[in-house]
């Protein structure tokens, strides 16, 4: 059997288990390990074998930085594929090459590659022999990479980090980007238990980037990386960041490049271009065109969708896909420090496995701060959405408790709130955010709009 057509086959893909829509699952070796990964990567020939890699974890910031990476690479006539999730709008965006995205028919033959190893699995008797959603297309990724003639691969991790998928490669830089709290029913309740999960990236004599800072979290980093031999280099230590005038510069191991920006609002978007010009300088030994004007042009030319987005001026609707507490606190930092308005109206969706006590805590003691006017809670139609039953009544109960006089409402229709918040006064500003899924249908309402922001 073979596929002809794309809706049949991603079909096909989605009859996987996809704990990317499932609320609650056992997150243990048993069921998450590379035994799957191993084998299906060896049916197809060990292509993450035939190109280098960077590899990267972290609670917030890892996609952000994967893109920056991206575009140095490209930028130093470097051949490069990217692996992400999830996908904002399509599913293509998962696997890029040279920052565009694999084309449906392309995807189509990379099943249809896979499809005697998956029907092989399916007849297995072990348990668990089948690969998962994640684990498919992890490979594919890689096996695209090898026939587009990728020369490195960057790699984002889906969870965690020890029990990923990814994590049968030995890259040539790992990163951490940082250790917050999400993901607690899989990765543990406390700083040091995420970290020791992401921690399991790290390989020996690896050079390790990072900006975690939390200290009960940087010493399981640094034990880890002490363990393994692998030299950690830590921002705001081992890595600079000078800001100025002219932009920022980055110094790290004997090395400096100045005159860096970054298109994108926010302290923590310097931060994850830090760590990329870092990790691009270790790889500058392998691939001699990463110098400082390769890793300027990248971190200057770099889009990055769904964070901190300027979807539209005035009125103004900034989109972002913070879900967590961390992702948020930097949400309204920037909002706070770079824009200026009136009153904000706040658009709110979240997977009900999150830490939504935390962020409506979060939004409750900012209130004022960001001037917030109203908020409409809405959901994103995926399985893990929290619905009106919970929502709602968690928002309605903080907001009083605290003697917040704060409109809040729920609405379905996403497209609509979209369209009234176009119509808002020109001192509003329109925030969407709490789920990378509601920044994918804002994303997708522009796309079809043809909207740019104005």
């Amino acid at each position: 059997m073979a596929f002809n057509t794309y809706d049949e086959a991603v079909k096909f893909l989605f009859g996987f288990t996809n704990y990317e829509r499932v609320v609650n699952f056992d997150y243990d070796s048993s069921k998450l390990n590379l035994r799957r990964m191993t084998a299906m990567l060896e049916f197809l020939g060990n292509p993450h074998l035939a190109m280098r890699a960077v590899h990267i974890t972290g609670t917030k910031g890892k996609g952000s930085t994967a893109l920056m990476i991206t575009e140095i690479l490209r930028k130093a006539g470097v051949r490069v594929g990217t692996y992400m999730s999830p996908h904002l709008v399509h599913l293509e965006e998962r696997i890029l090459v040279d920052g565009a995205m694999i084309p449906k028919d392309a995807l189509v033959r990379q099943i249809n590659t896979l499809l005697p190893h998956l029907e092989a699995c399916a007849k297995s008797t072990e348990p668990f022999a089948t690969p998962t959603f994640f684990e498919i297309f992890t490979g594919m990724a890689w096996n695209y990479f090898r026939e587009r003639g990728a020369r490195v691969a960057v790699m984002e991790v889906g969870l965690g980090g020890r029990l990923d998928s990814t994590n049968i490669i030995r890259p040539d830089v790992c990163i951490i980007t940082n250790v917050s709290f999400d993901h607690t029913r899989q990765l543990g309740d406390t700083l040091s238990q995420i970290a020791g999960e992401k921690a399991g990236i790290i390989k020996a004599g690896v050079p390790v980037v990072s900006a975690v800072a939390a200290p009960e979290a940087l010493r399981v980093v640094e034990t880890k990386c002490r363990e393994a031999g692998a030299p950690l280099y830590l921002l705001g230590r081992e890595i600079l960041l000078e800001e100025g005038d002219n932009g920022f510069a980055v110094s790290v191991a004997g090395r400096r490049v100045s005159g860096l920006r970054v298109r994108q609002a926010g302290a923590h978007q310097r931060w994850n271009a830090a760590l990329a010009a870092a990790a691009a300088l270790f790889l500058s030994g392998k691939f001699p065109g990463i110098g400082e004007a390769a890793i300027r042009a990248g971190l200057e030319a770099v889009e990055l969708p769904g964070r901190i987005e300027v979807a539209r001026r005035d009125p103004a609707v900034i989109v972002d896909g913070a879900h967590n507490v961390a992702s948020l606190k930097c949400l309204f930092d920037t909002i706070h420090e770079e824009f200026k308005y009136g009153r904000m109206n706040l658009v709110f969706a979240v997977a009900e496995d999150k830490d939504i006590a935390g962020m409506v805590g979060h939004l409750v003691s900012r209130a004022a701060e960001m001037k917030l006017a109203s908020i409409v809670l809405t959901h994103t139609g995926s399985p893990r959405a929290c619905k009106k039953e919970r929502l709602l009544p968690i928002f309605e109960k903080a907001f009083a408790e605290a003697d917040i006089k704060v409109k809040i409402e729920w609405r379905d229709d996403v497209r609509s709130i979209y369209a009234n918040a176009l119509k808002a006064a020109p001192d509003v500003l329109t925030c969407f955010t709490g789920s990378m899924y509601l920044a994918g249908m804002v994303r997708e309402i522009l796309t079809d709009t043809g909207s740019p922001a104005a």
